[in-house]
């Protein structure tokens, strides 16, 4: 279900999951969130998607 109410989520998901993290990943998690309403509830489920994976490349260990 979550699939079919939240495209963009997945899509973000799966791009923050994938290994090797694409060099530009934050800019493209910023574009799919653009793509989803920055200001709707999936919008921000993918900022804090986001936050995580920033935290998650400055952060190594």
């Amino acid at each position: 279900m979550a699939e079919t109410t939240f495209p963009f989520l997945k899509k973000a998901s799966e791009l923050a999951h994938t290994e090797p993290l694409p060099d530009n990943v934050i800019e493209q998690l910023d574009a799919i969130c653009k793509e989803a309403g920055e200001a709707t509830p999936e919008g921000r489920m993918i900022g804090v998607l986001i936050g995580s994976v920033y935290t998650r490349l400055n952060n190594p260990d």
